[in-house]
């Protein structure tokens, strides 16, 4: 079963965006690029959990898994990188 948002619930979840936007826009660049930096680390560390669980989730075959994870580690290395530039 699947639980249902009242409109209270979308207009925090709308409000609390908008701030963590503004808080990430003010964000020094070298500051943005060491915290997507240490999203690719933590995803390296939990890598064999996540892909599990999203196997569990989706279906897919564990390899298939196990590369979407590593793909999206590395697009955060990516963006980590393009952020310095």
């Amino acid at each position: 079963q699947t639980p249902l948002a009242t409109q209270k619930d979308i207009d925090e979840a709308v409000s609390s965006a908008r701030n963590a936007l503004e808080k990430w826009r003010n964000t020094p660049v070298h500051t943005r690029s060491s915290i997507l930096m240490k999203y690719a680390e933590t995803i390296d560390e939990h890598k064999e959990e996540l892909a599990h669980l999203e196997s569990l989730e989706m279906g897919k075959r564990i390899n298939e898994c196990r590369d979407e994870v590593n793909t999206t580690a590395n697009l955060f290395r990516g963006y980590a990188e393009k952020a310095k530039h």
